[in-house]
């Protein structure tokens, strides 16, 4: 049930699933880098009110972000390669990426 991704070594992982009726799916997520003090968690917020993604993100202790990220599935792959890219003064050094259970947070997104 569990599938983990390290997206910035292998890319895209989407497996090309194309369903006619999109499910929910939900992924936790974890951005190392430049992450912190330039305006990530208010990116990821923005990235995610823009493709219709509840949960949340907010900073770890060691400089990291993270959060849960909950939707359609071809939302939550935009919404990935959004992270990637980052805000202009960020630097995304890794991406990881894991499936996790829905647990109903579509449509609301939070700075924690």
């Amino acid at each position: 049930m569990d599938r983990q991704r390290d997206v910035q070594q292998h890319g895209d992982a989407s497996g090309g699933d194309d369903h006619r009726h999109q499910r929910i799916v939900a992924r936790r997520f974890r951005v190392t880098g430049r992450v912190q003090g330039v305006g990530f968690r208010v990116f990821v917020l923005q990235a995610a009110e823009a493709e219709g993604v509840g949960g949340w993100v907010r900073n770890t202790p060691d400089g990291d972000v993270e959060g849960i990220a909950e939707g359609e599935r071809e939302a939550l792959d935009r919404f990935e390669k959004t992270l990637q890219r980052g805000p202009a003064n960020a630097r995304v050094d890794h991406l990881a990426m894991e499936d996790v259970e829905p647990s109903r947070l579509s449509g609301r997104f939070e700075i924690r």
